[in-house]
């Protein structure tokens, strides 16, 4: 199967961030990783596991209802040949057979963070913003030097780049 220009784009992506163990053959992601382990990319301004990243690049869409879950247990490996596709209920009983069952915890601190999380103003609710979401849109769309757009803008160099690598103002 030919893999199209967006996935090779997004294997290039996911290989420059991550690197082989040669061990156990996972191949390990290198950067942001979630409270679980579980590595985080961002490909078009949208964060994503890192695992699904790797298995839509190289296997294709995911279809509706089903998990990417890690036969090797390895939270941050990419390595598809470790993946598997699975429902909540094959995943559980994966996780169950392996002996790594939760305790109970995660899923209340899991609750507790979502709920401040929502409780934050995000973008131009904040009271210190100086940008509003058509700004950023426009920071996003502009080819032209950062300086030049954070001038414009009357905002720093650093949080135009942070806003075009989606650093910044994810929600938009």
């Amino acid at each position: 199967m030919m893999a199209s220009a967006a996935s090779e784009s997004t294997l290039k992506y996911l290989e420059s961030r991550s690197i082989p163990e040669p061990n156990s053959g996972c191949i390990l992601w290198l950067q942001f990783v979630d409270r679980w382990g579980y590595g985080i990319g961002t490909r078009d301004c949208v964060r994503w596991p890192a695992h699904r990243l790797a298995w839509i690049a190289e296997r294709g869409p995911i279809p509706t209802g089903l998990k990417v879950c890690h036969k090797c247990d390895v939270p941050s490996c990419i390595n598809v040949d470790h993946l598997f596709l699975g429902t909540d209920a094959e995943n559980a009983a994966d996780r169950n057979a392996k002996g790594r069952q939760s305790r109970g915890v995660k899923h209340v601190a899991t609750w507790l963070t979502d709920k401040w999380r929502k409780a934050i103003p995000r973008g131009a609710a904040r009271i210190n913003a100086k940008l509003s979401e058509p700004d950023v849109l426009a920071i996003r769309s502009r080819t032209s030097s950062q300086r030049a757009i954070a001038v414009e803008f009357g905002v720093s160099q650093r949080l135009i780049g942070q806003i075009k690598r989606c650093e910044r103002w994810t929600h938009v």
